[in-house]
């Protein structure tokens, strides 16, 4: 078409109109990439130099070392281009991707992307996606549908005995061509669809011969003659599939066929919201057609147990096609059958937001309601109006009652629920006490929903609706709304200045206390504070120190800010809307409110920054400032650490507005630290535990079983954790053939995904990286991955820093020192004649520096004799030369006074058989003595003093916090690691706590008190983390983690190597598992090439190649007539 464009359109003059059209697409090879990417290195060095020359400022070493490696990376890219590659090579390379640098790793992509799409993934027609909306009026149990995409989804009716004669009588005598109409109170209607008949209408159908024929619309007909006005209307929709044919109506149907009809009201649909991550993601809802375009409707309480608002989250609806999918939907999938959450037992439909903030108005104290009112309110529950509370009082014209009354009439009438410590009680469904704070009715275990959920079953969803409607109507009619007023927090500008006063003074309490803790939690600070005498370098480093965050130091700022927040209360006005919802558990914590309206706090960032912190957070004084700050940079003087770990207090809110440099340190701090590098990590986390528990099954006998080969994983499932269950309708006992072990997986992997939703911080580690570094609880392989930890007595506590003087001199007393930490110079005299005889005349002299002696608590004597004692150990097994050795103060001018003398151990080596020389020394002794202990163990490379949070994995009750983090050296030997750090620390056992110290990693726990100390520590910290997270998981799901990983022994990290050890070990022969789970194509190989089989006895490898699931309902049972007669007695 380019071709005949006119030449004066185009506005040009080209001689030929074909150069304007392009007969091949233009393809960019990586030739033409590598030499674009190294003209823009090359453009981008020259503009930094540029600029930096214009500025006056030396070249920064980050901006232009960077610039510098782009520039010799993208030249080594074209190298490697030319010589490799041929200009046509780029299709052949699209297409054959094992010749590139990275073809095992693609290959190994590629084939793991081929087998889940074309061998595990399945596809159905039968299913919608959505965005979904709010609905109130929507019931529980119900999803809104459009009519317009009801009408493309169709709901097999499978044709039996029993409905053979009902279905050919509705399609083929009610399903053709007529006219039909309706006559409601003597007026004609043309119905659309949806048809929606009442009670007491006339339905009137034309037939052909027949004329006209008039319906009385009942009660009892009224829902055939809907369903058939339904189908009418959509008459070109319905067909019959007869085995493989489809057949077009009107025809005499048969048992066996299949009548695919349109979705209408009360068919069911599977609703999921993607990613479905836990057991209740999938919820089986009754079908609700609306007249609504493009989205679905659902009830707001039904928002908790998909994970998901009304912005902008899709759902996905799925038609049965099946009987069995149809059963399984209604009883086991259906939403009154999984009222209570299988993860922690709560109810899986609390309320939330409007309706939680409703609740917690309305059952506080004076809120009362007129008749007008209360008649009102009373439509939708069906109990009698109560007597009202107050009939006469002073200045009162009518009698009232009061909220809880209103509250009590949505309860169910034989409720019973009495809860001491929360002082609340409700009997026979009247709310008798209830306390101010509103705990008991958020979503917790013992919470009033979730007594109602266990207790009422089914029942429940129509007491949670009632609740929903009531609450919602009662807020509309009060009114409820936030304002600034309410951000303002205080109800005068006094009370307000107070307000910030008192904060800013918390912060400054908070600023010390973190000062304090950074300081004494190191030993160089400490050791130049008890040598202080006014040298210039250590007020320096304590000045360093006050601008550096460390995890002692943020955990202090942190309990002071916790304490700090309730400093709110006292100000703020009782009717702040803000409170009432935080009261209330609806929205927000008081922190958030302290930060809007109040203080922005501790700012801190996760990442390495480019700069330094300034004193004050203006852009006047940081204009100043950064120039100082590129020239310490340029100079070498900046502190990288600081730059790393310094941090921000903004005293400023969001009420009262930040500057832009201010604004500027919040984005670094709350939005680069909202997600975390190990964000991946709740995907593969759920994929491996999938891959290694989706087998597990409970069986008949009340074990855990695996499917292959029947296996026993569990004698007892959850035998510990039995719970009573009288009068709990939801909460029967588990069943034969329930997937425990998906169950379990999906409740750890869904903590997981939370844990996305928390901030990270470089000073704490993340709760992701914990679950992380738990899973892969295999044989460290490395030297540098072996790690214990030291906790510290309790006794500790009665001193003041007590934890902290002893975390340094367990360090102290653990960290090897060579020579060579303690040593500034070696120098080699030619003492001549003035040696005895047989002694060689080059003499060493090792200067000590007096600073690390004092640092280190060590004397000249005494390094002295520990070096004469060591070397002769190590002289003994390397034949080496025996050594002489002497120490006093000696200069090399002799001049100097003898305050300036330096400490120095002289080394003499004797003649043996044959002369020492100067090479012999330099080279041969020298490195031997250098690399020789004086102080610690030679085991221990270095040991960090830690913090642990209260809420932690590992945190022991009574500690402070503090521990330490001992890592071991290549000299240690592998399975003697824990019993040499307990005889190394016999001289201080008394600093240490025993019970809670414990190698860091399960293996080294399993070889040093067991397998079953190892299973305790693994389900303790996945507990303890889980509920850092803010989740409440059932200790049966951690106990079944743990004993599967567990199974043969000894604990299988959670990877494919874990995998085929543990499939190894138990002989279990499972290609295919081990093919869907990492490199298919070297599995599948290798198990060909060994004529292996695989009985596809998993849950996977069985649906993937069309057999039943063996467990759950998918594997069912035969009964067979085995020919006897039984002879039954008769009992009279």
């Amino acid at each position: 078409a380019l071709v005949r464009v006119d030449v004066d359109i185009r506005g040009v003059s080209i001689p030929q109109k074909h150069w304007m059209a392009m007969p091949l697409l233009v393809v960019q090879d990586d030739r033409t990439r590598a030499y674009k990417k190294l003209v823009d290195s090359r453009r981008k060095l020259d503009e930094i130099q540029q600029h930096l020359h214009s500025s006056g400022v030396a070249s920064t070493q980050d901006d232009k070392t960077i610039a510098y490696r782009r520039l010799v990376d993208s030249k080594r890219k074209v190298d490697e281009i030319q010589q490799h590659h041929h200009p046509s090579g780029v299709v052949l390379q699209r297409l054959h991707p094992r010749s590139s640098p990275c073809g095992d790793t693609a290959s190994s992509v590629s084939g793991l992307r081929w087998v889940k799409d074309v061998v595990l993934c399945k596809r159905t027609d039968f299913a919608c996606r959505m965005t979904v909306v709010g609905d109130s009026h929507v019931g529980l149990c119900e999803i809104g549908i459009p009519a317009e995409i009801s009408s493309q989804l169709f709901v097999p009716d499978h044709i039996t005995f029993y409905n053979q004669h009902m279905w050919n009588t509705i399609c083929n005598k009610h399903l053709r061509p007529r006219d039909i109409f309706v006559k409601r109170r003597g007026v004609k209607i043309i119905p659309g669809y949806p048809v929606e008949l009442q009670v007491g209408d006339t339905l009137c159908i034309c037939r052909e011969g027949d004329g006209l024929v008039s319906v009385s619309i009942t009660l009892h007909n009224q829902a055939m003659w809907t369903s058939i006005c339904n189908m009418q209307t959509q008459y070109h929709d319905v067909y019959v599939r007869r085995k493989t044919k489809l057949l077009p109506l009107p025809v005499e149907l048969q048992i066996g066929d299949v009548l695919y009809r349109p979705l209408q009201d009360g068919d069911l649909l599977l609703v999921n919201r993607p990613p479905s991550v836990h057991q209740h993601s999938l919820i089986a809802l009754s079908a609700r057609i609306l007249p609504t375009k493009s989205v679905f409707s659902i009830n707001p309480l039904c928002c908790s147990p998909f994970s998901g608002d009304f912005d902008g989250d899709c759902l996905h609806a799925y038609v049965p096609q099946s009987v069995h999918s149809k059963v399984e939907l209604t009883e086991l999938v259906h939403l009154d059958k999984q009222l209570l959450n299988g993860q922690d037992g709560r109810s899986l439909i609390p309320l939330s937001q409007d309706s939680l903030t409703a609740a917690h108005l309305l059952t506080g104290d004076m809120v009362f309601l007129s008749k007008h009112e209360m008649q009102q309110l009373h439509m939708s529950p069906s109990s009698l109006l109560k007597q009202p509370a107050i009939i006469k009082a002073p200045f009162l014209t009518a009698p009232l009652w009061t909220g809880q009354q209103l509250f009590s009439s949505i309860l169910p009438k034989d409720l019973y629920f009495s809860v001491t410590s929360k002082m609340i009680h409700i009997s026979k469904g009247e709310v008798l006490v209830s306390p101010i704070k509103s705990s008991w009715l958020q979503n917790s275990v013992d919470g009033l929903f979730s007594r109602i959920a266990k207790c009422y079953g089914g029942k429940a969803l129509d007491c949670f609706f009632l609740a929903q409607e009531v609450l919602s109507e009662w807020i509309s009619m009060r009114g409820f709304s936030v304002s600034l007023g309410d951000i303002y927090i205080s109800s005068n500008a006094y009370d307000r200045a107070k307000l910030i006063q008192e904060v800013d003074y918390g912060m400054q309490e908070a600023e010390h206390a973190s000062y304090v803790k950074n300081l004494l939690s190191d030993p160089d600070v400490v050791h130049l504070l008890k040598d202080y005498n006014g040298r210039d370098e250590i007020d320096k480093i304590l000045y360093h120190k006050h601008r550096i965050l460390s995890e002692q130091s943020f955990a202090a700022f942190k309990e002071v800010l916790n304490e700090l927040q309730y400093i709110v209360h006292e100000y703020a006005r009782k009717d702040n809307s803000m409170l009432s919802m935080i009261h209330a558990g609806s929205k927000g914590n008081l922190m958030k409110l302290l930060h809007q309206g109040v203080c922005l706090g501790l700012q801190h960032s996760r990442t390495f920054l480019s700069f330094r912190m300034p004193p004050m957070f203006s852009c006047a004084f940081w204009n100043q400032y950064k120039v100082s700050d590129l020239y310490g940079m340029a100079q070498g003087t900046a502190d990288n650490v600081e730059r790393h770990s310094s941090y921000a207090v903004i005293k400023s809110s969001f009420l009262d507005g930040l500057n832009p440099f201010e604004c500027f340190l919040h984005s670094l701090s709350g939005r680069m630290n909202l997600f975390s590098e190990n964000a991946e990590f709740p995907g593969t986390l759920t994929r491996k535990l999938m891959f290694y528990m989706r087998d597990l099954y409970f069986a008949y006998d009340g074990s855990v079983r695996n499917s292959y080969c029947q296996q026993v994983i569990q004698f007892n499932y959850n035998d510990a954790g039995q719970t009573s269950t009288q009068n709990v309708h939801c909460e029967r006992e588990v069943q034969a053939g329930q997937p425990v072990g998906a169950l379990a997986a999906c409740a750890v992997s869904e903590a997981a995904y939370s844990a996305l939703d928390l901030p990270s911080s470089s000073v704490e580690i993340s709760p992701l990286l914990k679950l992380k570094n738990l899973f892969e609880c295999g044989r460290k392989s490395t030297v540098s991955e072996w790690t214990i930890t030291l906790a510290l007595s309790k006794k500790l506590r009665r001193w003041d820093y007590g934890f902290e003087y002893a975390a340094l001199e367990v360090k102290k007393h653990l960290e090897r020192v060579f020579l060579s930490d303690i040593v500034s110079t070696v120098l080699i005299f030619y003492a001549g004649q003035d040696v005895k005889k047989g002694i060689s005349p080059w003499i060493i002299h090792f200067h000590l520096n007096k600073e690390s002696l004092l640092k280190h608590k060590l004397k000249l004597k005494s390094t002295e004799d520990v070096l004469n004692r060591e070397y002769k150990l190590t002289a003994e097994n390397l034949k080496k030369p025996k050594l002489h050795f002497s120490s006093r103060h000696c200069s090399l001018d002799d001049v100097h006074e003898e305050q300036h003398m330096e400490n120095c151990i002289m080394v003499a080596a004797e003649n043996s058989e044959f002369p020492v020389e100067l090479d012999d020394m330099r080279e041969t002794v020298i490195p031997v003595l250098l690399r020789t202990i004086i102080k610690g163990f030679l085991e221990v490379q270095r040991a960090d003093i830690l913090w642990n949070d209260h809420h932690s994995p590992g945190f022991c009750k009574g500690s402070s916090g503090l521990f330490l983090k001992i890592f071991l050296s290549e000299n240690c030997e592998r399975g003697k690691c824990w019993s040499l750090i307990q005889n190394a620390c016999m001289p201080v056992m008394d600093l240490i706590d025993w019970e809670c110290s414990h190698p860091a990693n399960i293996s080294d726990i399993s070889e040093a008190y067991g397998v079953d100390a190892a299973w305790k520590y693994f389900v303790g910290n996945l507990k303890a983390t889980t509920s850092n997270i803010g989740k409440t998981i059932h200790a049966e799901h951690f106990h079944l983690v743990a004993d599967c990983l567990s199974i043969t022994g000894e604990f299988h990290p959670l990877n494919a190597k874990g995998i085929k050890l543990q499939k190894d070990q138990l002989s279990i022969t499972s290609p295919f598992l081990q093919g869907f789970f990492s490199t298919p194509g070297k599995n599948f190989i290798n198990a060909a090439k060994q004529e292996t089989v695989d009985q596809l006895l998993g849950t996977v490898d069985a649906m993937a190649w069309g057999k039943e699931a063996p467990l759950g309902t998918g594997g069912p049972f035969k009964l067979l007539y085995s020919g006897k007669v039984t002879v039954v007695s008769v009992f009279i």
